[in-house]
């Protein structure tokens, strides 16, 4: 695996470890609990892991972020 993937998925990983269980509660409470909200929180991690690169590691997606775009979802 090449450095630059190893670096995209470390990032993911990270992602997912710092942010998972936000945005999941996120989409679960958007959709009012019911199923097929997998789709969602993939876009929505999609989305945090195209900004982070954007902005940097070191930039943290507060709340209203994750909101918004589970909202645009």
């Amino acid at each position: 695996m090449t450095d630059f993937l190893a670096e995209q998925n470390t990032l993911m990983e990270k992602i997912m470890r710092d942010y998972g269980g936000l945005i999941r509660g996120a989409v679960y409470k958007a959709t009012c609990g019911r199923p097929g909200g997998e789709d969602i929180v993939s876009e929505v991690y999609f989305a945090v892991f195209l900004t982070l690169r954007k902005f940097g590691t070191g930039w943290t997606p507060p709340k209203s972020f994750i909101f918004t775009v589970v909202r645009n979802k």
